[in-house]
């Protein structure tokens, strides 16, 4: 008897040490165009992909970091938003999810639904249905346990646009030139609601610093300044010049690309801001050259600080 009760408690140790390394061996890696990614929490602690079911998993706040985009948390009706916020969640027994204000029902490549997870006190996305809405190419790399994303190569800018590119100063004039036309930003007309619209000849912007990262971008003689119209969210939505509020919406970051071009995100909705071809709209990030700017210095005079209204 002793000794069959020997053999069931090595068996059960076994087991254990088993489901341990199983436990151990159920994270994954995340490599991104070539470049490993180490996930950190908000204090700055190493957050390791999980996988459950076959599928990975990563915190909201990686979901964000890597893929450049909004991923918000509502706790009372434990809904996950991804992109922009919007739709009818209400609380049930589990994680609603949301893309761009509608239901999102995320899948593996069998087709099998996968929802958000709660793990280590904060929901958990799958990494290939955030990839696959995204247009980032996704990949299982089984030997390394690794999860493979490459972006989309960004289009190429023809470098004759290039040749008068400037590198972005605070406080100075600027023509801000579309990568894919080849056209200025301008405006409809000067009115204080104004759509803007692309012109052949070069137009002076004043690029008014706020603070370290986000830019005013302020229309001729300082008077008004690009304005996401109705403060939305959305992608589509327009660009327009309208009386100087100090909001968000009238706030901008400029990001430096390797070619000498800038992405021009907006502040309150993190989209990037695009030409149409008739004029200035905001939308999700693209590989395209209509979502890249060129700078050009510009003689046109100063403008006086704008007065917040």
């Amino acid at each position: 008897m002793k000794k069959v009760l020997a053999i069931f408690l090595a068996l059960c140790a076994a087991l254990s040490l088993a489901a341990a390394a199983a436990a151990a061996d159920a994270t994954a890696r995340i490599i991104i165009d070539g470049e490993e990614y180490i996930p950190k929490d908000a204090l700055g602690n190493t957050v390791s992909p999980f996988i459950e079911n076959g599928s990975t998993y990563l915190s909201i706040r990686s979901i964000s970091d890597i893929f450049d985009v909004n991923v918000t948390w509502d706790s009372i009706t434990k809904t996950v938003y991804v992109g922009t916020m919007g739709g009818n969640a209400s609380l049930g027994e589990g994680i609603n999810f949301y893309f761009d204000g509608e239901e999102y029902e995320a899948k593996n490549v069998a087709g099998t639904l996968l929802s958000p997870i709660w793990k280590n006190g904060i929901p958990n996305l799958p990494i290939r249905a955030i990839a696959t809405e995204l247009s980032v190419g996704i990949e299982w790399d089984n030997d390394n346990r690794a999860v493979i994303l490459t972006n989309p190569e960004p289009e190429k800018v023809e470098d004759a646009l290039l040749a008068n590119a400037a590198e972005l100063t605070a406080n100075e004039m600027f023509a801000i030139r579309n990568a894919a036309s080849g056209k200025y930003a301008s405006v409809v007309s000067e009115e204080a609601v104004s759509d803007t619209a692309f012109s052949d000849d070069p137009v002076g912007w004043y690029v008014q610093a706020v603070d370290d990262e986000y830019f005013k971008i302020v229309y001729g003689d300082g008077t008004y300044v690009m304005d996401v119209c109705d403060h939305s969210v959305l992608p589509g939505g327009r660009l327009i010049i309208w009386n100087n509020s100090g909001t968000d919406n009238q706030l901008f970051k400029f990001v430096k690309q390797s070619d000498g071009t800038y992405i021009i995100k907006g502040k309150q909705s993190q989209l990037n801001l695009e030409s149409d071809g008739a004029k200035l709209i905001q939308n999700r990030r693209s590989p395209a050259a209509m979502q890249r700017w060129i700078l050009e210095k510009s003689d046109a005079p100063k403008p006086p600080e704008p007065t917040e209204e």
